[in-house]
């Protein structure tokens, strides 16, 4: 505190910021990492968290199971998904696996359909 006191009494110069520095030195997450299945631990001065994203759990320490996503279409509802955007790299490759399973109530419609990005855009 001594030393924030000296600094206090100076100017600070416009255009310039002031960060905050951790207030706990001391890594949280090698102290006790708390994430399970693979979920990634980050310290924080509070405590540990967990970052369950890219693991097929969830819940404060990725304990549980996600939950099956389900998509509900009446005839005219879509469903889109931009695998540009998926925050990681951009998929480049010259073939690409996608596995869907469906249920329906209806005998016939149309279940996937791929097309240029402007032709998806026109029809909303």
């Amino acid at each position: 505190m001594e030393m924030e006191n000296w600094l206090s009494q100076y100017h600070q110069p416009p255009g310039t910021i002031h960060i905050q520095l951790r207030t706990n030195v001391t890594d949280a997450c090698e102290r006790h990492d708390p994430c399970q299945h693979g979920g990634i631990c980050i310290s924080t001065d509070s405590g540990p968290i967990c970052e369950c994203r890219n693991v097929e759990y969830e819940g404060t320490y990725c304990e549980r199971d996600k939950a099956p996503s389900e998509a509900t279409f009446r005839g005219t509802e879509f469903l889109s998904y931009d695998l540009g955007q998926t925050g990681g790299e951009p998929i480049v490759s010259a073939q690409d696996a996608i596995t869907l399973y469906f249920r329906t109530r209806q005998p016939n419609g149309l279940l996937f359909y791929t097309a240029p990005v402007a032709t998806i855009l026109n029809r909303r």
